[in-house]
């Protein structure tokens, strides 16, 4: 079964594009134009996660930051008051680096095309377009963005097919809601939602937050968890997927079979479930480790 996003998993996500301004990204070893805003380095961007590159701008922007050294943010209309000339040659760095807002322009339709700014073969999707069109223009433009960027659709488990006890234990954290769908926004990451998981409060059982290794380290000692030398996972363990012997990614055990998680940050990253037995399949060249619960059954 693959989780496919609905109409209404877009409508959220409209949500999700920032509607202030746009961050422009320039290539390393490339000469930029004069621009009428200051430019950054990547990492000052970064370090301005508060204003202008927060979870929902990273999952928008997709790898556009990682593949530029230098970047720009404009305030919302003020790439369409640029000169048409320099508005070109900005849209052309954001081509060649990939960036994904600049769209194809085959994936739109026709009559929403003539209210695109267009360049090449491309359309723009800057924060004062999208301002000015309708819901349905800009979901349409959402999904564009979807297919262009060739966002994973993710493969489960259907819930029926299950094992009563994996179906019980969902119940139990109250993760039925949210199990092979979409979150609204951008915001926990695999370590953040098994903060949640093992958490004692019922009632918030994921931690819609982005988290480091280092808190659920702290998190699972705190609740009890050790880590096991058995290679059989059972109900209530934590697995712990290592690469290089640096954990990159968590999931929480239902039964012997299947596993809960949540791929990575972004909204288009789902709840989801595998069986245990394709987990090298899903993170190849990695190795796992087992935290169990001091005197779990």
């Amino acid at each position: 079964m693959l989780i496919k996003p609905t109409g209404a998993d877009f409508a959220h996500w409209l949500k999700c594009v920032p509607p202030m301004g746009d961050l422009l990204f320039f290539a390393p070893n490339v000469q930029h134009p004069e621009l009428p805003v200051p430019i950054m380095s990547a990492e000052q961007i970064r370090a301005q996660a508060v204003e202008l590159w927060k979870l929902n701008d990273r999952s928008w922007y997709g790898y556009s930051l990682n593949n530029a050294a230098y970047g720009a943010w404009f305030s919302l209309g003020l790439v369409e008051e640029l000169d048409e000339d320099l508005r070109d040659k900005l849209a052309s760095a954001q081509i060649r680096l990939k960036v994904p807002t600049l769209i194809r322009q085959d994936l739109i339709s026709k009559s929403l095309r003539r209210k695109l700014p267009r360049f090449s073969r491309h359309v723009w999707l800057t924060a004062a377009t999208l301002r000015s069109l309708s819901r349905t223009e800009k979901i349409e433009c959402l999904k564009s963005w979807f297919r262009q960027n060739k966002v994973i659709t993710y493969g489960t488990v259907k819930v029926e097919h299950l094992s009563p006890i994996a179906q019980h234990e969902l119940q139990r954290l109250r993760l039925t809601k949210i199990v092979n769908r979409y979150p609204k926004t951008s915001g926990a990451n695999c370590f953040g939602a098994v903060i949640g998981m093992i958490s004692p409060n019922w009632q918030n059982r994921i931690v819609n937050q982005w988290a480091h290794w280092a808190l659920l380290e702290e998190s699972l000692a705190r609740r009890g968890f050790t880590k096991e030398k058995s290679d059989s996972p059972r109900r209530g363990d934590v697995l712990v997927f290592l690469r290089k012997n640096t954990p990159v990614h968590a999931a929480y055990v239902l039964d012997d079979e299947t596993y809960f998680e949540k791929p990575g940050q972004d909204f288009y990253e789902p709840y989801r479930l595998v069986r245990l037995k394709k987990w090298k399949q899903e993170w190849p060249k990695s190795k796992i480790e087992i935290y169990r619960r001091i005197g779990a059954i």
